[in-house]
């Protein structure tokens, strides 16, 4: 998507988990970006959601669906 998609278009990745960050940083670009962070605890809202590799990890699956649906206009879970 970040090759297709207009140069005004911004990337951001969030995770929990420090060593996932850690592994993404060196995948950084002008519009691409990763924070450790719990995007639930941020004001930000976005266009697009991808929740990928999740529901495994969430006990409250039902609280983390009404959070995303709380932060993006459109969800890919």
């Amino acid at each position: 998507m970040y090759k297709i998609l207009p140069d005004t278009t911004q990337f951001y990745g969030y995770d929990i988990a420090t060593d996932a960050i850690n592994l993404a940083k060196p995948l950084e670009k002008e519009r691409l970006h990763f924070y450790c962070n719990d995007i639930f605890e941020m004001d930000d809202k976005f266009d697009l959601l991808l929740a990928l590799d999740v529901f495994e990890h969430v006990p409250d699956y039902y609280g983390f669906l009404e959070n995303c649906r709380k932060k993006a206009t459109y969800k890919f879970l």
